[in-house]
């Protein structure tokens, strides 16, 4: 199992990348808008989702392309990226993921993703390197990029999360995932939200 991080541990690690990643995940997402213009409407939810993914990966490798300790490499499919910091003690990893409102990362479901976003052993990864996970939340309509977060996800949800857009700007701030939904006796409201769940997690794999 990847080596976990604790948040203060995450911070010394990403001061020199966090304005980056950051920068990658907004001007990826206007770069969509840009694309698209008044056609986005004919567009499929899971093929936005790719593209946007596509062009914040694309984003942060031209951002850091002059960084000789920062690689990229297309690794089970996506890109990821990998820090070298002769400053720091561990390979850092960092996976590129839309995030839900309890800041899950949005996968259709197999045991490659769990396995990535769990910190679990997976060939051509260094084993004990930790994976974060630079993400971003869509905002209430699901149009846009409401904001940038960078987590250290585990099997059940991230073990923390912070603000990319506030680190950048040199103000640390944590981030508390959205409740998870609540079930009432009936078990209507429950069922819906569930059902609406696994056709986002379905459609939504960037």
């Amino acid at each position: 199992m990847s080596r976990l991080v604790t948040r203060d541990q995450a911070e010394q690690y990403f001061r020199p990348y966090a304005g980056g990643l950051s920068e990658a995940i907004h001007v990826g997402n206007r770069q969509l808008d840009e694309i698209l213009g008044a056609q986005r409407h004919r567009a499929e939810a899971r093929s936005l989702s790719s593209l946007r993914n596509d062009l914040i990966c694309g984003e942060a490798r031209r951002i850091f392309a002059d960084n000789p300790q920062v690689q990229f490499a297309k690794d089970h499919g996506r890109w990821v990226m990998y820090i070298f910091d002769p400053n720091l003690p561990d390979t850092v990893i960092v996976l590129f993921k839309k995030l839900d409102r309890q800041l899950r990362t949005m996968n259709v479901p197999s045991q490659l993703s769990f396995a990535l976003f769990s910190q679990m052993p997976l060939p051509n990864m260094p084993l004990e390197a930790p994976r974060f996970v630079a993400g971003w939340r869509m905002d209430e309509f699901n149009n846009g990029v409401r904001d940038a977060v960078l987590t250290l996800p585990g099997p059940h949800g991230p073990y923390w999360a912070i603000s990319l857009d506030g680190y950048a700007q040199g103000n640390v701030v944590a981030i508390v995932p959205a409740a998870p939904p609540s079930t009432d006796d009936a078990g209507a409201t429950a069922k819906i939200t569930v059902k609406k769940e696994k056709e986002d997690d379905a459609v939504n794999s960037g």
